[in-house]
């Protein structure tokens, strides 16, 4: 049987797929929480998943940020021996 099948849905694994795990070990040792506490903290009216949160303040999206890559400038970068001239 799936797990949707019986009622449970896993947490959500947005950006590093340990983060959301790791953040909420941290916290049931912590808090000395069962699960039944984590997903009462976490758990939406529909079944859904919310990000960990406290006081306001969630935990970041990591997925949002983008990711651009180094491009090679090679003889491009201005070297600051050669473009100074003090004649």
């Amino acid at each position: 049987m799936k797990q949707e099948a019986l009622g449970r849905v896993s947490p959500p694994q947005a950006g590093i797929p340990g983060l959301w795990w790791r953040v909420v070990r941290w916290l049931r040792a912590l808090h000395r929480w069962r699960w039944k506490d984590v997903r009462r903290w976490l758990a939406d009216p529909r079944g859904g998943w919310r990000r960990p949160h406290a006081d306001g303040i969630e935990l970041f999206d990591i997925e949002a940020v983008t990711v651009t890559r180094y491009r090679y400038r090679a003889s491009r970068i201005p070297n600051p021996w050669t473009s100074i001239n003090h004649a």
